[in-house]
C-alpha cells in the first residue's frame, strides 16, 4: 500500500496503491527475493472485498483457494504493494527502508489452512510493466502447502493521510495472479462496498468483442456503460451507489491491467456542490451527489445574482438529488447526465426529506418567487 503525493491542477492529490496478489518468490542465495512463476500450484477462486470504511479508509479483505500437485511442499509467498512513491511518505518524511511496514497499512494478517503465519516486509526494484515508481514492497511468509487443496487469507485496513486532496485512488495488483498454475485465476469475484450515497469510478476490465465490461451494481444506484477519463486521465467506470454494492465475476481471469477504484473528493454525501458562473453544472459524465457543508455558503452568495433561469435549475437539482422523477423530457435527458441521477415516480415533493442545506437553499429560492 502506498500513499503518493503529486501535483494536479495545483491541488494536492493523495494515491494509495492498495496491495496484489500473492505471488511465488525465488531467493537466489545473496539476492533479495524476487516475483517469479510456480506452475505446480494454482489458484482455484480469489475473493476479494474492498469495503470504504470512510473519506480516508479502506478494509481489505481476500480469500484464496489454491491447490498444490505437488507432495506437502513450502514455500516463499509475497503480498505486493507498491512501495511509496520515490521512497517517500508524505506524513513521515522518510525513505521506506526494508524490514519497515507499509506506512498506509495497518493490522495486515495472514492466514493458511486455519493458522495465522507471520510475515517480513522487503522491498525491491519493480518491474518493467509498471515502472512509474522505483520499487514495490512484499510482505513476505513461508507458505506450508499441503498436497491438494489449501486456502490462504488476508486482512489489512488501508489509511490515507489527511488533507485537502483531488481525490483518491486505490490500487491492486491483479496480475501477480497470473504468475500461478495455468496462468490465470480460475473464478475471480470481486466485490466493492463504496457505503451509501457514493461515487466511486472502477477499471472496466473490458473484454470480448463487443468490448463490455462484466462489473455489476447489486442494489439501487446506477453505473455507466461505458469508461470515461477522470481528472487523473484514468479511462474509469463511474457507478453511483445511493445503496449497495459493485461486483465483479469472471471465470479464467487473467487481467491485463491492475484494479483501480477512484474514489473523487465529492464522493459522499459531505462533499459539496460546485458551481461555475453562479450556476451549479456537471463535471464531464457526474457530478457532485449532495449539498455540503462547504458548498452551502458559495451557493447563497450566487442566489441573489442568478437568473430566474438558473435559480430554477438550482430548483429542479434538488428535487433531483431525491429522485424525482420530471415530466419534462429535457429536464429528464439533463439530469440522467449526472451519473447519481435515479428517477423514481413514487417520489413526491411533499414527502421528500430535505436536509438542512437543502431547506437553506429552497427557502432562499421561495424570496424570489
Amino acid at each position: 500500500m502506498t500513499t503518493t503525493i503529486r501535483g494536479l491542477i495545483g491541488l494536492l492529490v493523495v494515491c494509495a496503491s492498495a496491495s496484489a496478489n500473492d505471488s511465488y518468490f525465488y531467493r537466489a542465495k545473496g539476492y533479495t527475493p524476487v516475483p517469479a512463476e510456480f506452475i505446480e500450484i494454482a489458484i482455484v477462486t480469489e475473493n476479494l472485498v474492498i469495503e470504504l470504511v470512510d473519506d480516508l479508509t479502506f478494509d481489505v479483505a481476500v480469500d484464496f483457494v489454491m491447490h498444490n500437485s505437488l507432495c506437502d511442499t513450502t514455500i516463499t509467498v509475497g503480498f505486493i504493494t507498491p512501495a511509496d512513491y520515490l521512497g517517500f511518505t508524505r506524513s513521515e518524511g522518510h525513505e521506506i527502508k526494508t524490514g519497515e511496514p507499509h506506512p498506509n497499512i495497518h493490522n495486515f494478517s495472514i492466514s493458511m489452512n486455519g493458522d495465522s503465519l507471520l510475515y517480513s516486509v522487503i522491498t525491491y526494484p519493480r518491474e518493467e510493466r509498471s515502472a512509474n515508481h522505483g520499487f514495490d514492497m512484499a510482505y513476505l511468509f513461508e507458505a506450508p502447502f499441503v498436497e491438494g487443496s489449501n486456502t490462504i487469507k488476508h486482512r489489512y485496513r488501508v489509511k490515507f493521510d489527511e488533507g485537502e486532496t483531488f481525490g483518491y485512488n486505490f490500487d491492486y495488483i491483479l496480475t501477480s495472479g497470473c504468475r500461478w498454475g495455468g496462468g490465470q485465476i480460475s473464478e475471480f469475484t470481486l466485490t466493492v462496498k463504496p457505503g451509501d450515497d457514493t461515487i466511486v469510478a472502477v477499471t472496466p476490465f473490458m473484454s470480448g468483442e463487443q468490448q463490455s465490461s462484466k462489473w455489476s451494481l447489486v442494489g439501487e444506484g446506477r453505473l455507466s456503460t461505458e469508461p470515461h477519463i477522470t481528472g487523473f486521465g484514468d479511462k474509469l467506470l463511474y457507478a453511483y451507489a445511493r445503496e449497495g454494492v459493485l461486483m465483479y465475476e469472471e471465470r479464467d481471469f487473467c487481467p491485463e491491467t491492475e484494479l483501480r477504484i477512484h474514489v473523487p473528493w465529492y464522493a459522499s454525501s459531505s462533499g459539496w456542490l460546485g458551481d461555475y458562473d453562479g450556476i451549479p453544472i456537471r463535471a464531464g459524465d457526474l457530478d457532485y451527489p449532495t449539498f455540503g457543508v462547504y458548498g452551502i455558503d458559495r451557493i447563497m452568495t450566487k442566489i441573489d445574482v442568478m437568473s430566474e433561469q438558473q435559480r430554477k435549475f438550482l430548483h429542479d437539482y434538488i428535487l433531483a438529488l431525491h429522485g424525482f422523477a420530471f415530466e419534462s423530457r429535457s429536464r429528464q435527458e439533463l439530469f440522467r447526465g449526472f451519473i447519481w441521477y435515479c428517477p423514481d415516480p413514487a417520489v413526491r415533493q411533499e414527502t421528500i426529506k430535505y436536509t438542512e442545506s437543502e431547506l437553506e437553499i429552497l427557502r432562499a429560492l421561495a424570496a424570489y418567487e
